[in-house]
């Protein structure tokens, strides 16, 4: 994994609504949704 880069996104709310319910940690998960849907990409 590469570092981490601040990053201003522009999403819709309630695409974000679960990932926030989990409190704790939802950028992490968010994040790792991400890579996942890059590695389908492949």
């Amino acid at each position: 994994m590469g570092t981490k880069e601040k990053i201003t996104s522009r999403l819709d709310g309630d695409a974000l609504d679960v990932p926030r319910a989990t409190r704790t940690g939802w950028l992490t998960r968010l994040n790792a949704v991400l890579r996942l849907f890059m590695q389908g990409r492949k």
